[in-house]
């Protein structure tokens, strides 16, 4: 049986006098299940994106369209005391 997958879309939406406008990035296929919860631009077509169900951190490659797992450690994951794991990201220059 083969991974199930979703899809994952990212976008911009920009507020102007004229209103709002959405612009799509991407729309990339991810492995069913993940939500995609926090998500910030690392340059070039790169994106983090945290996932609190699972505690996961995601590469997102906007070029070559693919999502992989970069970072997974039980620190991040939830627990019976807290059910949401790593919740948003932050790059810091």
């Amino acid at each position: 049986m083969g991974m199930v997958m979703s899809s994952a879309l990212i976008a911009s939406l920009t507020a102007t006098g004229g209103g709002p406008s959405l612009r799509v990035t991407a729309d990339i296929a991810a492995k069913k299940g993940v939500g995609f919860n926090g998500l910030t631009h690392a340059g070039k077509g790169i994106y983090f994106a945290t996932d609190s169900a699972s505690g996961g951190l995601y590469r997102v490659d906007t070029n070559a369209k693919t999502i992989d797992l970069w970072f997974d450690d039980t620190a991040s994951a939830p627990t019976k005391d807290s059910p949401i794991g790593v919740n948003g990201i932050k790059i810091s220059k």
